[in-house]
């Protein structure tokens, strides 16, 4: 687990970035080109649990020559009730023969984007997810996790199922709000979103990263992410957490991914001392297959709030003026009087 505490100007936002994988066996020995899949589990809404479909693409070549003959297209494969998976048109192993394979699956089995398309190299290879688009845009909030394979050796008989280990690659966000006023005081977070995110990008098959990460040509045409709370209302004994959000891993160099809200706040008489809305601006730095989870802590000062405030002085003590400024002192005893 990696932790980064960073300051922003709504208040204090605590980054944790965490990743774990979980692997599981399936599939049984069979001459006929079989599958079976881990899931990483960090940053997951695909999970072992409920991934049934993915699309495979392979190809294999034969020890006599370089060329190599495409055995998958896209084919869609899935995993039955009883956790078995498997696609149509079967394919055979060729004894001798090299074979590689790479996959994706993506929440829905629809890439998300406009235009977004999964390209095949058949001369080397290699799987390209490309257009693709991870913004607010209906369909664009999707997890996608993609698969390749070492060269596998086909035999004659007792070939194992091609294990395939998927793994996230975008982030996921979550954000919490706590409050940092006085005892007494609540306040409503409401329409929470974030602004001017990088949302569109090439993911390659040849280095399992990103590229062409960029921003629609219109920056204020980019669909803001709106995140997504069961309640609004937060106080000094309760906080909000967002659900997730997804982005393209990216690494920014200026500060200009925001985070937006409107921030209403009452004191104890249930008076409205503040609604604005509120925004920050920071340069995060987002790795594929990781979940980052944010806190912001909010409190006058970063809502812009007027506190009341004292001062205290104590006045210097005065010089007094005696009615009688001197005095003669008998040093003799003073006579007793006489009883």
């Amino acid at each position: 687990m990696k932790k980064a505490i960073f300051m922003l100007a709504v208040g204090a936002m605590a980054l944790t970035a965490c990743s774990e994988t979980e692997v599981i066996e399936e599939g049984v020995q069979s001459p006929a080109i079989g599958f079976n899949t881990n899931v990483g589990k960090n940053s997951r809404a695909i999970d072992n649990d409920n991934f049934a479909q993915f699309f495979v693409y392979g190809t294999y070549k034969m020890p006599t020559t370089s060329n190599l003959v495409q055995v998958f297209d896209g084919e869609e494969v899935t995993k039955s009730e009883k956790g078995e998976w498997g696609y149509t048109n079967t394919r055979y192993w060729i004894d001798g023969a090299t074979y590689t394979f790479a996959a994706y699956g993506v929440d829905g089995g629809i890439l998300p984007g406009n235009n977004a398309q999964a390209n095949f190299g058949t001369a080397d290879g290699f799987l390209n997810l490309a257009q693709i688009e991870v913004d607010g845009a209906t369909g664009h909030q999707k997890d996608i996790v993609y698969a390749k394979s070492g060269s596998v050796l086909g035999l004659e008989t007792n070939n194992p199922s091609v294990a395939l280990a998927f793994k996230h690659i975008l982030s996921r966000l979550d954000f919490t709000f706590k409050s940092g006023f006085p005892a007494g005081y609540t306040a409503e977070v409401t329409n929470v979103r974030l602004v001017s995110v990088r949302n569109t990008g090439r993911f390659m098959g040849q280095t399992l990263s990103w590229t062409d990460v960029d921003r629609t040509v219109d920056v204020t045409s980019v669909p803001a992410i709106s995140l997504q709370f069961d309640e609004t209302e937060i106080s000094e004994t309760k906080s909000i957490t967002s659900g997730y959000a997804y982005v393209i891993p990216f690494e920014y160099k200026v500060k200009n991914v925001g985070i937006v809200f409107n921030l209403d706040v009452k004191n104890g008489n249930g008076e409205a001392v503040y609604g604005k809305e509120v925004s920050a601006y920071w340069a995060p730095r987002w790795a594929g297959g990781n979940t980052y989870s944010y806190t912001i802590t909010l409190n006058g000062q970063a809502a812009g709030l007027d506190p009341i405030q004292f001062t205290g002085s104590v006045v210097d003590w005065a010089t007094g003026e005696p009615s009688v400024p001197n005095f003669d002192i008998d040093p003799e005893p003073l006579q007793q009087p006489e009883p």
